[in-house]
């Protein structure tokens, strides 16, 4: 049985367009919060915790409140591009859910009001340090590389960064880093877990 999921083509074809899923609302929520060792603040009567999950609804999927037995997705939603292949996640996921991630990724890193909600993420109690994040651009792109995407960032993605962080607009150190970590989190490579 090991050896034929192993060598079954599907598991061997790793670098296949048609191979991987797109990340959960929630497990993006969980890669961005973890990587970057953000603390939940729960003085003074703040309830991150209710704000999150009312953010990851937006984004489709209302934690402990699937819309049927089938769990947060359509079971027999095809993977874009294919006739073939299904990507249930891919139920979930139109203008205003994809919306609803860049403006959580925005408002986190940004402490922008949260669309919809009136507050900051950080006001809620959801506290965001980024001196873990490297502070020269070779060193981010590095960091997001294997904090983000396990050591396997595409070229496109390396080189779209490099770009974006050598760009004069840029802005200083803590802009920089903002701006890597937003791309980043909006990349394809990211969205998209394999």
């Amino acid at each position: 049985v090991i050896v034929a999921i192993l060598l079954d083509a599907e598991a061997r074809t790793v670098g296949d367009a048609s191979y991987g899923r797109l990340r959960a609302p929630v497990e993006l929520m969980a890669l961005v919060l973890r990587s970057l060792d953000v603390r939940l603040d729960t003085t003074g009567g703040k309830d991150p915790a209710t704000l999150l999950n009312r953010l990851s609804a937006t984004m489709g999927q209302d934690l402990a409140r699937p819309p049927s037995v089938f769990s947060y997705y359509p079971p027999d939603t095809p993977a874009p591009g294919s006739d073939v292949l299904v990507g249930p996640e891919f139920g979930i996921m139109d203008t205003a859910t994809l919306t609803a991630r860049a403006n959580f990724i925005h408002a986190l890193l940004h402490g922008t009001a949260v669309a919809g909600e009136g507050v900051t993420l950080a006001s809620a109690g959801v506290v965001v340090d980024l001196t873990l994040v490297p502070t020269t651009p070779a060193a981010m792109i590095a960091w997001i590389d294997h904090h983000w995407l396990h050591d396997a960032m595409t070229p496109e993605l390396d080189d779209a960064l490099d770009a974006a962080l050598g760009d004069n607009r840029a802005g200083d150190t803590a802009n920089q880093q903002r701006l890597a970590l937003y791309l980043a989190a909006m990349a394809p490579e990211l969205e998209i877990q394999r």
